[in-house]
């Protein structure tokens, strides 16, 4: 559905008045939008499979990772983080 289906629709049910209308979709729309693209970054530092070595260093405990076997920084990330309980 587009937007102006969405607003016709709306006007027809009576919902809104036409102003009100557009403006509440649009307020959904971005919404919607931020909903779709937020994701969670977690940093090394932060995940639960990652193994700090001695010199602040570390590695992905995540065998599946292919970081697995190089070092990273604390403050890298992937697409694999997942925070460790506190």
């Amino acid at each position: 559905m587009t937007r102006d289906e969405a607003i016709e629709m709306l006007n027809k049910w009576g919902v809104l008045l036409p102003s009100e209308a557009s403006e509440a979709i649009d307020m959904a729309l971005d919404a919607l939008k931020a909903e779709a693209v937020r994701v969670e970054i977690v940093s090394c530092k932060d995940c639960k499979h990652w193994k700090e070595w001695e010199n602040g260093t570390g590695h992905c405990g995540r065998s599946e990772n292919p970081h697995f076997w190089f070092g990273s920084d604390a403050d890298d990330f992937c697409s694999f983080g997942e925070r460790r309980e506190a």
